[in-house]
């Protein structure tokens, strides 16, 4: 398999890796504080004010969920280059080469848009 990403774009994945795992892990502290603070004294809410901080709480709760699995995502790519591995870059499901344009907007992403279109229809 010949590698598609040139040397100067890895350089630019990589930084756009740092960045996103600085941003997210920022973004989930953030978030669970904000779970700390909607989590407070319920009994000082009346019942519209309760609905809101409940709804608040439950978008703060599945965005946490969210940043965390891209998180994720961002560390195991960080990791497959550290470690040298070749494969990154390409498709985990149809070992296609993944595009520079489709690595530079999601450098986390495992799956080529066709193998991630098919997954998400499942």
């Amino acid at each position: 398999m010949e590698h598609t990403v040139q040397d100067e774009q890895m350089q630019l994945i990589i930084q756009r890796l740092h960045k996103l795992q600085h941003d997210l892990s920022e973004e989930i502290t953030g978030l669970r504080e904000m779970l700390a603070e909607v989590g407070g004294d319920r009994e000082q809410f009346d019942t519209s004010e309760r609905s809101d901080a409940l709804q608040q709480r439950n978008m703060a709760k599945a965005n946490v969920m969210l940043s965390e699995r891209r998180l994720h995502l961002v560390e195991a790519a960080l990791r497959r280059i550290d470690e040298g591995d070749e494969d990154f870059g390409y498709c985990r499901s149809c070992d296609a080469s993944i595009p520079f344009a489709r690595l530079s907007v999601r450098p986390e992403s495992p799956l080529c848009m066709s193998c991630q279109q098919q997954q998400e229809v499942r």
